[in-house]
Protein backbone atom coordinates (compact mmCIF):
# COMPACT_ATOMS: atom_id res chain seq x y z
CA UNK A 1 0.00 0.00 0.00
CA UNK A 2 2.99 2.41 0.69
CA UNK A 3 4.90 1.54 -2.58
CA UNK A 4 1.21 2.46 -3.97
CA UNK A 5 0.91 5.68 -2.44
CA UNK A 6 4.65 6.98 -3.47
CA UNK A 7 3.85 5.59 -7.25
CA UNK A 8 1.14 7.79 -6.88
CA UNK A 9 3.00 10.89 -5.85
CA UNK A 10 5.08 10.11 -8.96
CA UNK A 11 1.84 10.18 -11.13
CA UNK A 12 0.58 13.55 -10.10
CA UNK A 13 3.92 15.08 -10.44
CA UNK A 14 4.39 17.96 -12.33
CA UNK A 15 4.79 17.56 -16.05
CA UNK A 16 8.00 16.24 -17.33
CA UNK A 17 9.59 15.27 -20.71
CA UNK A 18 12.20 16.99 -23.24
CA UNK A 19 9.08 19.83 -24.49
CA UNK A 20 8.50 21.25 -20.70
CA UNK A 21 10.26 24.17 -19.34
CA UNK A 22 10.64 22.91 -15.63
CA UNK A 23 11.90 19.63 -16.67
CA UNK A 24 12.23 16.89 -14.57
CA UNK A 25 13.68 13.80 -14.08
CA UNK A 26 10.84 10.86 -15.17
CA UNK A 27 10.02 8.51 -12.04
CA UNK A 28 11.44 5.34 -12.30
CA UNK A 29 9.38 2.56 -14.49
CA UNK A 30 7.63 0.17 -12.16
CA UNK A 31 7.49 -3.36 -12.54
CA UNK A 32 4.21 -3.99 -14.27
CA UNK A 33 2.58 -6.03 -11.44
CA UNK A 34 3.50 -2.46 -9.16
CA UNK A 35 1.86 -0.68 -12.48
CA UNK A 36 -1.32 -2.64 -12.48
CA UNK A 37 -2.02 -2.40 -8.59
CA UNK A 38 -1.29 1.39 -8.63
CA UNK A 39 -3.63 1.32 -11.55
CA UNK A 40 -6.44 -0.39 -9.70
CA UNK A 41 -6.34 1.69 -6.34
CA UNK A 42 -6.36 4.76 -8.73
CA UNK A 43 -9.89 2.77 -9.93
CA UNK A 44 -10.45 2.45 -6.76
CA UNK A 45 -10.30 6.40 -5.57
CA UNK A 46 -12.10 7.68 -8.05
CA UNK A 47 -15.34 4.87 -8.19
CA UNK A 48 -15.16 6.55 -4.34
CA UNK A 49 -14.99 9.82 -5.57
CA UNK A 50 -18.01 9.52 -7.75
CA UNK A 51 -19.71 8.44 -4.66
CA UNK A 52 -19.77 11.48 -2.70
CA UNK A 53 -23.24 12.62 -2.13
CA UNK A 54 -25.88 15.21 -4.34
CA UNK A 55 -24.97 17.68 -7.04
CA UNK A 56 -23.53 20.93 -5.81
CA UNK A 57 -26.13 23.18 -7.08
CA UNK A 58 -23.42 25.23 -8.92
CA UNK A 59 -21.99 22.21 -11.19
CA UNK A 60 -26.00 21.72 -11.90
CA UNK A 61 -26.77 24.69 -13.00
CA UNK A 62 -23.39 25.13 -15.39
CA UNK A 63 -24.87 21.65 -16.42
CA UNK A 64 -28.47 23.55 -17.05
CA UNK A 65 -27.17 26.25 -18.75
CA UNK A 66 -24.86 24.83 -21.07
CA UNK A 67 -27.79 22.69 -21.92
CA UNK A 68 -29.87 25.62 -22.69
CA UNK A 69 -26.87 26.72 -24.95
CA UNK A 70 -27.05 23.90 -27.09
CA UNK A 71 -24.27 22.00 -25.87
CA UNK A 72 -23.88 17.74 -27.02
CA UNK A 73 -23.90 16.06 -23.38
CA UNK A 74 -20.27 14.88 -24.58
CA UNK A 75 -18.47 18.30 -24.59
CA UNK A 76 -20.69 19.10 -20.85
CA UNK A 77 -19.20 16.27 -19.10
CA UNK A 78 -15.65 17.00 -20.61
CA UNK A 79 -16.09 20.77 -19.42
CA UNK A 80 -17.98 20.14 -15.44
CA UNK A 81 -15.89 17.00 -15.40
CA UNK A 82 -19.27 15.03 -14.60
CA UNK A 83 -20.77 11.58 -15.21
CA UNK A 84 -22.29 11.21 -18.22
CA UNK A 85 -25.31 9.94 -16.55
CA UNK A 86 -25.78 13.14 -14.86
CA UNK A 87 -25.79 14.99 -17.97
CA UNK A 88 -28.32 12.58 -19.77
CA UNK A 89 -30.46 12.97 -16.56
CA UNK A 90 -30.86 16.68 -15.99
CA UNK A 91 -31.51 16.46 -20.27
CA UNK A 92 -34.56 14.03 -19.63
CA UNK A 93 -35.73 15.86 -16.62
CA UNK A 94 -35.83 19.24 -18.61
CA UNK A 95 -37.72 17.58 -21.35
CA UNK A 96 -40.15 15.55 -19.62
CA UNK A 97 -40.68 18.30 -16.66
CA UNK A 98 -39.30 21.91 -17.68
CA UNK A 99 -37.05 21.28 -14.68
CA UNK A 100 -33.97 19.86 -13.88
CA UNK A 101 -35.56 17.88 -11.17
CA UNK A 102 -38.21 15.34 -10.69
CA UNK A 103 -41.16 16.76 -9.41
CA UNK A 104 -42.04 15.81 -5.84
CA UNK A 105 -45.81 13.81 -5.75
CA UNK A 106 -45.52 12.66 -2.45
CA UNK A 107 -47.70 14.46 0.60
CA UNK A 108 -45.01 16.82 2.61
CA UNK A 109 -45.13 16.99 5.89
CA UNK A 110 -46.48 14.30 9.06
CA UNK A 111 -50.03 12.89 8.36
CA UNK A 112 -52.71 14.33 10.10
CA UNK A 113 -54.04 12.87 13.18
CA UNK A 114 -57.58 14.29 12.87
CA UNK A 115 -58.95 12.25 10.37
CA UNK A 116 -62.00 13.16 8.40
CA UNK A 117 -64.39 10.70 10.71
CA UNK A 118 -63.23 12.16 13.87
CA UNK A 119 -63.51 15.70 12.78
CA UNK A 120 -67.06 15.14 11.82
CA UNK A 121 -68.00 13.82 15.12
CA UNK A 122 -66.23 17.02 16.58
CA UNK A 123 -68.69 19.01 14.51
CA UNK A 124 -71.53 17.00 15.68
CA UNK A 125 -70.13 17.48 19.50
CA UNK A 126 -70.29 21.13 19.13
CA UNK A 127 -73.38 21.39 17.42
CA UNK A 128 -74.44 19.65 20.73
CA UNK A 129 -72.53 21.73 22.81
CA UNK A 130 -71.79 24.95 21.32
CA UNK A 131 -70.08 26.16 24.43
CA UNK A 132 -67.40 23.74 24.70
CA UNK A 133 -64.35 25.16 25.73
CA UNK A 134 -60.70 24.04 24.14
CA UNK A 135 -60.21 21.58 26.92
CA UNK A 136 -63.20 19.70 26.04
CA UNK A 137 -62.99 19.27 22.34
CA UNK A 138 -59.55 17.62 23.00
CA UNK A 139 -61.19 15.57 25.60
CA UNK A 140 -63.69 14.38 23.51
CA UNK A 141 -61.64 13.39 20.17
CA UNK A 142 -59.09 12.04 23.02
CA UNK A 143 -62.15 9.79 24.50
CA UNK A 144 -64.28 9.05 21.43
CA UNK A 145 -61.27 8.28 19.10
CA UNK A 146 -58.34 7.66 20.94
CA UNK A 147 -56.21 10.59 19.58
CA UNK A 148 -53.99 12.69 21.76
CA UNK A 149 -54.27 16.12 20.62
CA UNK A 150 -51.79 18.77 22.19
Amino acid sequence: MQKALQSLAFIFALPHGPFCKNSTPPPPQLPKIEAIQTCLFVDVLNAFSAMTGPLPAAIRSRIVRLLLLHWQPAAIVEEVHCCPRTVYSILENLFMYSSPFKPQFRPKGAPRKVFKAAENGLIAYLEEQPWAMQKEMVWYIWEEWGINVH
